[in-house]
């Protein structure tokens, strides 16, 4: 095994510390990568990030990137953080791993992509639910052959995150909402039902584009028909085209 990718992580939150761990313990990535630097705005995440030996906090983004021997970044900030934090890497000449979404508007998917091409360096969105078995299961047989041609796929993420807009992240209808990163965006934007569709539909090595999408979102449910995450949607489905004719549906809630 050669030297160890020195890796930069910005936001020291949930996220993050799960990535850590994985990058630590997973058989497959374990003593491949080395953090060297870290921010996070947050006095207690950067005190967090303080203690960890062999770690630089860094005092903003910017100081982040001006770590020397630097080579990649892990992007673990609030969604609304990264299309311009990944620019800026690809930009630096960084690797980048960023956590979904990959941006909140359509021209910032352009910008990245650009910098993508102008760095030559690699990007990478974790959509890990593309990996779950069941989901490399499906891949396998449609890519193989073992059942087909594909012509209709379905895919649910159902995931109840309401103790995101509590005070202290617990709590019940009476306890004060908070403001959650969340709410920027409709629930499809997630991706967690969308990666594994287009999977299932041509395989890992070759996952289904889509040219074509419907989709609708509606705010049914929450505590006396108001939902907790407005003005984001509560429920969310597209029906999607692929060029080959098959249809995907993917919900998201």
């Amino acid at each position: 095994m050669g030297k160890p990718l020195h890796l930069g992580m910005v936001g020291y939150g949930f996220n993050s510390i799960e990535v850590k761990f994985d990058l630590q313990n997973r058989s497959m990535l374990k003593g491949r990568t080395k953090l060297i630097a870290g921010y996070d705005p947050n006095p207690v995440m950067k005190q967090n990030l303080m203690n960890l030996e062999g770690v630089k906090a860094a005092g903003s983004f910017e100081d982040l990137l001006d770590t020397p021997d630097l080579e990649a970044i892990m992007i673990c900030s609030p969604p609304q953080f990264h299309a311009d934090q990944a620019v800026a890497g690809l930009e630096g000449g960084l690797h980048v791993f960023s956590e979904i979404p990959m941006a909140l508007k359509e021209e910032d998917l352009e910008r990245i992509i650009n910098a993508v091409d102008l760095s030559g360096k690699k990007y990478e969105l974790g959509e890990n639910y593309c990996y779950l078995p069941e989901v490399l299961f499906a891949g396998h047989l449609t890519s193989t052959g073992k059942i087909g041609p594909v012509v209709y796929a379905e895919s649910e993420y159902l995931h109840d995150v309401t103790y995101r807009w509590r005070t202290n992240f617990c709590g019940d209808v009476d306890t004060p909402r908070v403001d959650s990163w969340y709410q920027l965006f409709d629930p499809l934007m997630y991706a967690h039902s969308i990666g594994p569709a287009q999977i299932a539909l041509g395989g890992i090595q070759n996952p289904m584009p889509f040219c074509e999408v419907v989709s609708y979102a509606n705010d049914i449910g929450g505590y006396e028909g108001n939902p907790i995450c407005h003005p984001a949607k509560a429920f969310h489905v597209g029906l999607f085209k692929t060029e080959s004719g098959a249809i995907a549906k993917c919900a998201c809630h």
